[in-house]
């Protein structure tokens, strides 16, 4: 079984033009092509605040 790592992204909601910060990284089971495991294979955040917007960015496969 291949993993592939996740980074969770936060991005504050009430600061004009704010970026993007990495909050956390993830292993999760994935297809080990990078192509089809972002599109199809991308975890949920989980996480709601009514501050921040979360998404997940694929890393990489790493095992």
């Amino acid at each position: 079984m291949n993993y592939c790592t996740w980074a969770l992204m936060a991005q504050p909601l009430n600061v004009a033009n704010a970026s993007w910060q990495e909050v956390q990284r993830n292993l999760f089971p994935c297809s080990g092509d990078a192509y089809y495991d972002e599109q199809h294979e991308r975890p949920n955040p989980l996480l709601s605040d009514t501050n921040y917007r979360y998404g997940w960015e694929y890393i990489g496969l790493s095992q």
